[in-house]
C-alpha cells in the first residue's frame, strides 16, 4: 500500500509463485505476477505507481523469481507506456472479437 498522511494513494497485489507446469505450449517455470495495481486519481502521475512496481519487483526478486508479469487492457495506453518505461515488454497477446 502507498499512503501519505494516513490517506491511501494506491496499492499493488503480487503473487510470487505462479507456475507454468509445462503441459501447454510453454516449458515449466515459475514467475511472479502483479495482479492488481491501483492508484487513486489524485495520486496519478506522481510516482506512486512506479513506487508500487519497484516494491513488487523487490518482492519478486526476494522470492527468487526471474520473471515479473503484469496484465493490462490493450486500450489503457497510459499504463502500457508506464509499464514499458519501467522495463516491461509484450509477451503474450490475446485479441478478442465481440460477437453479436
Amino acid at each position: 500500500m502507498a499512503e501519505a498522511a494516513s490517506v491511501l494513494l494506491g496499492y499493488a497485489t503480487i503473487l510470487t509463485k505462479c507456475e507454468e507446469d509445462g503441459t501447454s505450449d510453454e516449458i515449466a517455470y515459475t514467475y511472479a505476477q502483479v495482479d492488481d495495481l491501483v492508484v487513486t486519481q489524485s495520486a496519478c502521475r506522481k510516482g506512486v505507481g512506479k513506487a508500487l512496481l519497484r516494491t513488487s519487483e523487490d518482492k519478486a526478486r526476494a522470492a527468487g523469481r526471474k520473471i515479473l508479469r503484469i496484465g493490462v487492457l490493450s486500450q489503457n495506453s497510459g499504463a502500457i507506456s508506464a509499464y514499458h518505461d519501467f522495463g516491461f515488454a509484450p509477451y503474450h497477446q490475446m485479441p478478442e472479437k465481440i460477437l453479436r
